[in-house]
């Protein structure tokens, strides 16, 4: 067993992101006693997106951190679901778990830029950020690598880590082109924050047709309203840095769906300053390590938000990073080899529930629009959860790591 008193080596390290990843994973480096910086490229902790699910592993690891009742308070408490047709009538219904027991829409659902400022303000004071900066250079030697930074900085770290997203910045420096190791779904999604206009309460309502979701999430008290897209469509290489040309991307795929309450999701579409859009694209590489980096999260194994288990697989993965790191006293490449082992059986499986049924889907024609409305109608009326649903290949991915006790490295 190692003696959790022998020294730490490779001490300074920087994380690329600050979004879950990076700050969860920055947590659990400053408790073992690393010195840590985090470089983020935009200003502040990013506005915005999507609700996030919080599940399984996750939910145990958040009890370790702290942050549970935190998370617990910050709890979307969304009343239910609502499928609207073309005329602005109900025609489907169901809870917030989708009907799954809290299956599919998780154990604690919370806005990805409350989780991201909740994580902020748990490490702020503990840790060095850099906004409005990133990584423009990394060159490794035996002993560090030295890093030149956007703004002309240039300063020398023990380990870099890529917890940078998708579309990984420090993956691109260290491992080369994207497309190596990004798997399109065919799907799109964007997200923004709009007018409550409807006059929502805790409620989402949606509009489905061949091709594509459109909806409104609304989140109560003191919340923004979301407008949300989710949409089929081909392969389209797209500037994630330039917004203009991204609203303009999302006009062009919703330009054959202008019903119900989308030509005016698309007019405060382009007045949101919060915007984000994205591919549904998995993250599948044979290694996370090449000499003193490493990447963790959506930069290493991104599942996709169409299996609601990005947030959590970042959680899983920062965590056990982390703790091999602590465990191997600093040592990268015994700490990068055990997380590897450790996380990626549990990356595999949340990765795998995109294959799992049309739950996961956007419908490609009218059939399958109403196997979705019909198969909610026998959810809402109590039907039980078949074996081998989502609600169940979820939960079984989501608790398929049992968290590893690191503490007796607290510092």
């Amino acid at each position: 067993m190692t003696n959790p008193d022998s020294p730490l080596k490779n001490k300074k390290i920087l994380v690329s992101g600050a979004s879950a990843a990076g700050p969860s994973l920055v947590f659990w480096l400053q408790r073992y006693g690393f010195d840590v910086t985090i470089v983020e490229r935009h200003p502040t902790v990013r506005p915005g997106g999507y609700a996030i699910d919080v599940r399984g592993s996750a939910i145990h690891i958040s009890r370790k951190m702290g942050i549970l009742e935190d998370l617990q308070a910050a709890d979307t408490k969304l009343e239910d679901v609502r499928f609207y047709d073309d005329d602005d009538n109900v025609v489907a219904s169901m809870d917030r778990n989708f009907g799954a027991g809290g299956g599919i829409a998780g154990d604690i659902e919370v806005l990805r830029d409350d989780l991201a400022a909740l994580l902020y303000n748990k490490i702020k004071d503990k840790v060095q950020f850099k906004f409005g900066n990133s990584i423009t250079k990394l060159t490794e030697d035996a002993d560090g690598i030295d890093v030149e930074f956007e703004n002309g900085d240039k300063e020398r770290y023990d380990l870099v880590i890529g917890a940078d997203g998708t579309h990984s910045n420090v993956r691109h420096l260290v491992f080369g082109e994207e497309s190596q190791f990004a798997h399109f779904w065919n799907r799109y999604i964007s997200v923004f924050t709009i007018p409550n206009y409807r006059g929502l309460y805790r409620k989402w309502d949606w509009h489905m047709r061949p091709g594509f979701f459109g909806g409104i999430q609304q989140y109560g008290d003191n919340q923004q309203t979301r407008g949300i897209f989710l949409m089929n469509g081909a392969f389209e290489k797209f500037d994630n840095r330039d917004i203009p040309a991204q609203k303009a991307m999302v006009r062009r795929l919703m330009s054959d769906k202008m019903f119900w309450e989308i030509p005016r999701l698309l007019d405060e579409m382009d007045k949101a300053t919060d915007f984000y859009f994205d591919s549904a694209s998995q993250i599948k590489m044979p290694t996370w390590s090449k000499g003193r980096v490493t990447l963790v999260g959506d930069a290493a194994a991104g599942p996709t938000a169409f299996t609601g288990q990005g947030t959590s697989a970042a959680f899983v993965m920062s965590y056990v990073l982390a703790g091999e790191l602590a465990e191997a006293r600093g040592d990268h490449e015994i700490g990068f080899k055990r997380y590897e082992e450790v996380a990626r059986p549990f990356t595999d499986l949340n990765q795998d529930i995109i294959w799992q049924g049309k739950e996961t889907q956007v419908p490609n024609n009218w059939e399958e629009v109403h196997e979705q409305l019909a198969a909610i109608d026998l959810m809402k009326a109590g039907a039980p959860t078949p074996e081998g649903s989502l609600a169940e290949v979820v939960q079984t991915a989501a608790n398929s790591l049992d968290p590893k006790d690191y503490s007796r490295f607290y510092v």
